[in-house]
């Protein structure tokens, strides 16, 4: 008997609570799906960053002399890629080192071959594109002058 009397109360207080209509049922799903997409997107991303800290601490060991902002945009296009920083960067050292030898293999050639050094009116030493393209940044910032007043010949030929 007293389980009856339980029963009907307790369908009694069943009965007279409200259900939340259906629309708003479906509503809360799809907020709790967009929810749990945000979430996910945040932990991947997270991810990446936590990879992207872990690569830059690597680069720092690795490369104590280059600053991550001397880092060329080809590297970084790589690393998007899916390549490791580190990775990158020693391969494009290793095309940059097999260019300046080639350019520094076709000045030597040329050099062979040459009467003497070209000088730019100046003094300077005249530098072809190619021979600027092997050159290295600290090269580049090196030669600077020079290479400006040999630019000046490439554009009037």
């Amino acid at each position: 008997m007293e389980l009856e009397e339980n029963f009907c109360e307790n369908a009694e207080v069943f009965e007279t609570e409200e259900m939340p209509p259906v629309d708003e049922t479906e509503q809360l799903r799809a907020e709790a799906e967009q929810l749990r997409t945000e979430a996910e997107s945040l932990r991947a991303e997270l991810s990446a960053e936590r990879k992207l800290s872990a690569e830059l601490r690597e680069f720092a060991a690795l490369y104590p002399e280059t600053a991550v902002e001397e880092i060329p945009d080809g590297v970084w296009d790589a690393v998007k890629g899916g390549i490791p920083l580190a990775a990158a960067f020693a391969l494009h050292e290793r095309r940059s080192m097999r260019e300046r030898a080639a350019a520094e293999a076709d000045r030597a050639q040329a050099w062979a071959r040459s009467t003497g050094p070209l000088e730019n009116g100046g003094g300077e030493m005249y530098y072809s594109p190619a021979e600027v393209r092997a050159m290295s940044a600290a090269d580049v910032r090196q030669n600077y002058s020079a290479i400006l007043a040999s630019m000046k010949r490439w554009q009037n030929g």
